[in-house]
């Protein structure tokens, strides 16, 4: 910096230490373009560790059936472990409250157990939710001891859960005083719901010609009743209410509350997964999962495929493809 001293001769310039103008507002540019790129680089660290995040969760949600699944043995009274007042085998399915069974009295399932089996999970993947609730059913053994069931039946195990009566709903009753409060369509056991974080849809892959559609469809993990290896289907499409409520809308609330017999077996029947259990409606095939950011990471333009195999009968059956994969198998867009 250069100043004049009057005490000394007007041409003696005395200089100091300093920045001219020019130099802090160069200062000033370079350290904001530096800023922006360090704040640009943390929030898209932050937005892919999110979109991670997500799809370990999709992951963990699957991998979690099947170690249930694996767990399973005889359904307790409340079917999740506690022993309560709630019963879960008299009523699994509309044609067992048309026999004759009085939903009312289970109740009273004796001894600490009942003649009821976990015999899986039915996941529903509806776009951004994955909704997990447990099939419950009757013993296959006193099944064939009571000759409910051919021993040596040719049933595929679809078939075999749908002749023991196995649902993920049940008529549940509630009792104080030993007198019987109400009864309600609930479901069968554990119900958990999972909504993804962060704006993430999950999406079936991308066709040649077209967009990618949200994934909508069912996942059915059970152990055969037959020789107790665990199993994998599908079904191509979400399990609807009557047709128009979402699957996700009505398992997992209050319950449908009425004395009228054939009002719960009207539910039950609408409501349960046991009226699809056919070699039509699930399939043993593999499932294709996109995990789309949705626009909220650097790589929004990709999705990352899930891929739960053909055959799996654990969660090594369940493969996180890489983004990286060149196989056209493995791509979602």
């Amino acid at each position: 910096m250069l100043m004049y001293n009057n005490s000394m001769d007007n041409n003696v310039v005395e200089r100091r230490p300093g920045f001219t103008i020019i130099e802090v507002m160069l200062f000033l540019a370079i350290s904001g373009f530096l800023l922006v790129g360090i704040l640009v680089g943390t929030g898209s660290s932050i937005a892919n560790q999110r979109y991670k995040d997500a799809v370990q969760d999709t992951v963990d949600a699957i991998k979690n059936a099947y170690s249930f699944v694996s767990d399973t043995q005889i359904a307790s009274r409340n079917g999740d472990g506690t022993q309560g007042n709630k019963g879960v085998c008299g009523a699994l399915t509309a044609s067992q409250i048309t026999d004759g069974i009085d939903p009312k009295q289970n109740w009273n399932s004796g001894r600490g157990r009942t003649d009821c089996v976990v015999y899986g999970a039915v996941i529903a993947i509806n776009g951004d939710t994955i909704q997990t609730t447990t099939i419950i059913g009757e013993d296959y053994v006193d099944a064939i001891r009571n000759n409910r069931i051919e021993e040596n039946s040719s049933d595929s195990d679809i078939v075999l859960l749908k002749k023991l009566n196995a649902n993920n709903v049940a008529v549940m009753c509630e009792k104080s005083q030993n007198t019987v409060d109400k009864c309600s369509v609930q479901t069968a056991g554990n119900a958990t719901t999972r909504k993804l974080k962060w704006d993430v849809v999950l999406k079936n892959p991308k066709p040649i010609d077209g967009e990618a559609t949200n994934l909508k469809k069912t996942l059915l993990i059970f152990r055969s009743p037959r020789s107790g290896s665990i199993q994998t289907y599908v079904k191509d499409d979400l399990i609807y209410y009557n047709g128009s409520a979402d699957y996700n809308a009505i398992i997992g609330g209050n319950g449908i509350v009425s004395s009228n017999i054939e009002a719960l077996k009207a539910a039950i029947y609408d409501v349960g997964v046991n009226k699809y259990l056919t070699d039509d409606n699930f399939k043993n095939t593999e499932l294709k999962i996109c995990v789309n950011s949705n626009g909220n990471a650097s790589y929004s333009d990709h999705s990352r495929m899930i891929r739960v195999l053909k055959n799996a009968h654990s969660q090594t059956g369940i493969e996180l493809v890489d983004m990286d994969s060149d196989s056209e198998e493995d791509q979602c867009d």
